[in-house]
């Protein structure tokens, strides 16, 4: 860090998951959002690290229940740290799982973190998506499977469960 004031604050992970992606990707985005240089170590004797890297944020593997100490210097040092420590402390914003479920966090340029939900109509074989032409005659096809498929049913359970 540059010549000048370095101030510094502390704050404990409560966060169950510990300091994973998407934190460290909310707490870099943070510390980014600042002009001061700001750096953190996980404990009283971890190795500090630029604060403003997701790479080697991640690279703390921080669990929850550790203390992670930041110092910061520069004209908005003050503010960076009380928000960043303030992120810590509401558990960087990590909702329930059920809140989370359709947001997306991208973690670096190529890779992206959160939930994919694909809604299609399912395939069904013989079925072409028109409406029957005569639903007398569909109901009797219907109710000759349905008959079908209990004999081979019955045929199953007599054979002891297979089928020839």
């Amino acid at each position: 860090m540059s010549d000048g004031r370095v101030i510094s604050a502390a704050a404990v992970i409560t966060n169950p998951t510990g300091l994973h992606a998407r934190p460290a990707v909310k707490l870099t985005k943070l510390a980014k959002s600042f002009e001061a240089q700001l750096r953190l170590r996980v404990g009283e004797n971890g190795k500090w690290t630029d604060a403003k890297s997701v790479a080697r944020v991640l690279s703390l593997k921080a669990p929850a229940g550790q203390t992670l100490f930041f110092e910061a210097e520069g004209p908005d040092a003050a503010e960076a740290l009380s928000n960043i420590t303030e992120l810590v402390r509401r558990n960087f914003d990590e909702g329930s799982q059920r809140e989370r479920q359709f947001e997306g966090q991208v973690a670096s340029a190529g890779l992206g973190d959160g939930f994919l939900v694909v809604c299609s109509r399912p395939q069904m074989d013989g079925f072409n998506g028109t409406e029957a032409a005569n639903p007398q005659a569909e109901r009797k096809l219907l109710e000759g499977a349905l008959a079908r498929a209990a004999l081979q049913l019955e045929r199953l359970k007599s054979d002891g469960g297979t089928m020839a």
